[in-house]
């Protein structure tokens, strides 16, 4: 008589934790977040760079709390114009439907469609520098669930005057968190964060030479804002390691309808 009542009370017990965790993934892994696509007319992002000495991207999970609230701003900011492909891109990068504007006359060429973004190449015209995607580098998907993981490989070709080396890599985007952002003048309930990790290879075959680097961003999502709201990012290649934190200040989108310009409080 014990013994089954002990079985039930163990039974009893498995089917409430099953219970518990099957409601946690139709709440959380239900969440959609419609972050992107860049708009048919374009859109300009202006982030604001802070100090990243300090900053550690924290926990992965539901329910968390990330606490940036005491990161220290710079006065430099960083512009992000995307617009649709000119005649120079479309000339380097045929199947490219956009263009990210980096200055006067260096340009990143990219695709979207069926809801991913891809990146063909980067275009540097006065420094005849060309970096391009045969393969090309997935740098988003939408909509994008928490919990949701996707893996994808790329080529790349490097391109300088005469010298040319090729390369290969694998990306994973991953939504690995879901919970509360604290930023110094404000706080976003119902945050979602993306993980994007990348790890490449390229070869120089002329000197025999190998070299592996390795990108890790941290990008923060909320339900009220298609662009990322807050991003982390860490670069190493060899011995030498690239660190920068961006947060988002204003977003400037155009179509034929009507103009908007927000900024971010």
């Amino acid at each position: 008589m014990k013994v089954k009542l002990d079985y039930r009370r163990y039974l009893q017990k498995f089917l409430i934790g099953l219970l518990c965790c099957l409601i946690s993934n139709i709440v959380y892994g239900q969440r959609k977040f419609e972050y992107g696509p860049i708009p048919k007319d374009g859109v300009k992002l202006i982030y604001q760079k802070f100090d990243v000495d300090d900053v550690v991207p924290g926990s992965s999970g539901q329910n968390v709390t990330w606490d940036f609230s005491t990161i220290g701003k710079r006065q430099s900011r960083v512009v992000r114009n995307y617009m649709p492909s000119d005649s120079l891109a479309l000339a380097e990068f045929p199947g490219a439907n956009f263009m990210e504007i980096i200055g006067d006359s260096i340009f990143r060429a990219l695709k979207t469609e069926f809801g991913r973004t891809y990146s063909l190449g980067y275009f540097d015209k006065p420094a005849n520098l060309k970096i391009s995607y045969p393969k090309p580098l997935l740098l988003s998907r939408f909509p994008v669930s928490y919990r949701d993981v996707v893996f994808r490989n790329y080529t790349t070709i490097f391109s300088m005057g005469e010298e040319e080396f090729r390369g290969e890599g694998r990306v994973k985007i991953e939504a690995d968190g879901y919970g509360r952002l604290r930023l110094p003048d404000t706080i976003y309930n119902n945050v979602m964060r993306l993980r994007i990790s990348k790890k490449q290879t390229d070869e120089i075959e002329e000197y025999e030479v190998t070299q592996n680097s390795s990108t890790v961003t941290y990008m923060w999502l909320t339900e009220t804002h298609r662009y990322p709201v807050f991003i982390l990012t860490k670069s190493t290649s060899e011995n030498k390691t690239y660190k920068e934190g961006l947060l988002l200040k204003k977003v400037v989108e155009r179509d034929f309808k009507y103009y908007f310009q927000r900024t971010m409080d």
